[in-house]
């Protein structure tokens, strides 16, 4: 981090966060060597480590090989190789961990990171988590650490031609023998347990909507004229489009297509970490409240819809209606959490009545995935085997480690999808409704009861196939 006030130079990290109540924003450098070590350090996690396990191309490659001036992958670097944005959660607190361990402990390389000092951080977090104060950490913080180092482990441990990101020509750090053992789940769960057990409702922003909560909030707004149309439109888009505050607006009317009912979100900028997506099967109250904000304005296709709101507004909007609703708010995300619940029983009824075939639902998938090439990317397929290790735990290795690799294949084709099972294929489907690279993200969208309904209707839908003859 550069001193304040001094000049920035080229391949300095400054870090962009303020001063704050926390115990790690108090982190202060005792001396200028002590900075630019610092400084070393976190440009070659960013630059060497990081890309490894996060889809990440340096503008000077994109440009190099004819790519779009903004073309995906590449958020992360923006005007250069060295200027790496502070925004993400996982950069931010692995930086954060990174500096703690130059200021407390002393290192010089990524290599003398161990699990004594690793520990000794957690600590520190874990006796300023929970109860009141603005010192004070929340759970929810903590529990963003702990999967931030985490990610830190993955990347620092991953051998550079496992690059998630292989680039010609660039070579990434070799891997940090050192750091393998603490790249495990059990590891991680130990960190997480520094705090006790705590429920969901202590690490998620919100309770989550029901399915009939998020109905009632849209109900509030279409019978009720203190709203306006585009204000009706808003809350529709949330209830029934799966938007995130930030898209919904990013969003304008040629993302939208009555005819086949779908919402096309992929604008650069437009979705989180620029992650394309198309949403099928749209309410039609979307398309409606659409059509009518447009001839009552005018307003060009390509213009944003909502280029007078802002977040805050989004927000106070639905908490206004939550308010007419008698809801409770849980904020704009949880809209998201309704739609979870509303999709999967519909599809989960469906299957279990025979009306929903997995024909059908890869159909769905391959359409999904379809509206851009980096959701189904051609790779060579990685063999893999299971070594049972001294200490009785069991590791996955590769099985063709070092030989020529295979063709390339999608990684999504109609033959292979149609070996999952259909609850596999179901939550593949929520999972690129919602934008997630990752279905088991589907999991923190769902409330506990939409959890307990789950589980009966896959517990059913395997009875049905253990019973069928087919």
């Amino acid at each position: 981090m550069a001193r304040k006030g001094g000049k920035k130079k080229r391949g300095q990290i400054r870090s962009r966060k303020k001063n704050g109540y926390h115990v790690m924003n108090q982190l202060n450098f005792s001396s200028r060597a002590q900075e630019k070590v610092y400084d070393k350090l976190a440009i070659e996690y960013v630059e060497q480590h990081l890309p490894k396990v996060m889809n990440i191309v340096p503008k000077e490659v994109r440009e190099k090989r004819g790519d779009a001036p903004f073309n995906r992958p590449g958020k992360l670097y923006k005007e250069n190789l060295d200027t790496v944005s502070t925004k993400d959660k996982y950069v931010t607190m692995a930086k954060t961990f990174i500096k703690w361990n130059v200021i407390h402990k002393g290192i010089s390389s990524l290599g003398e990171i161990n699990e004594k000092n690793t520990e000794e951080f957690f600590d520190t977090i874990a006796e300023n988590t929970g109860g009141e104060g603005k010192d004070r950490y929340s759970k929810k913080t903590y529990d963003g650490y702990v999967d931030s180092v985490y990610k830190y482990f993955a990347a620092v441990s991953k051998n550079p031609e496992d690059a998630l990101v292989p680039i010609e020509g660039r070579e990434f750090g070799k891997a940090i023998k050192s750091s393998k053992k603490l790249y495990n789940q059990e590891f991680r769960d130990k960190m997480r347990g520094k705090i006790g057990d705590f429920s969901q409702d202590e690490v998620k922003r919100g309770t989550g909507y029901t399915d009939r909560q998020a109905k009632i909030i849209l109900r509030q707004a279409l019978k009720n004229d203190k709203y306006s149309t585009q204000e009706k439109l808003a809350v529709a888009c949330l209830v029934y489009g799966t938007f995130r505050n930030s898209e919904l607006l990013n969003s304008s009317a040629d993302c939208f297509d009555s005819e086949a009912k779908t919402i096309r979100m992929t604008k650069y900028g437009m979705t989180k970490q620029d992650r394309p997506r198309i949403v099928l099967d749209v309410d039609k109250k979307v398309f409606d409240l659409l059509d009518q904000y447009q001839k009552e304005t005018g307003i060009p296709p390509s213009e944003e819809l909502f280029n007078n709101f802002s977040q805050d507004k989004v927000r106070a909007l639905v908490k206004e209606c939550c308010r007419d609703g008698k809801v409770k708010y849980s904020g704009v995300h949880d809209c998201r959490k309704a739609y979870v619940e509303r999709t999967e029983n519909a599809l989960f009824k469906r299957a279990l009545k025979g009306d929903l075939t997995k024909e059908e639902m890869v159909e769905k998938i391959l359409q999904q995935v379809g509206v851009d090439p980096s959701l189904n990317p051609e790779k060579s397929p990685k063999d893999y085997a299971w070594k049972t290790l001294k200490d009785g735990t069991k590791k996955r290795y590769r099985t063709n480690h070092g030989k020529e690799a295979a063709p390339k294949e999608p990684k999504f084709t109609k033959e292979k999808l149609l070996e999952y099972p259909i609850e596999n294929l179901i939550d593949l489907y929520v999972a690129e409704q919602l934008g997630h690279a990752k279905t088991s993200t589907n999991q923190e969208y769902r409330i506990k009861e939409q959890k307990e309904k789950r589980r009966a209707y896959i517990k059913e839908l395997k009875a049905q196939r253990k019973g069928d003859p087919k």
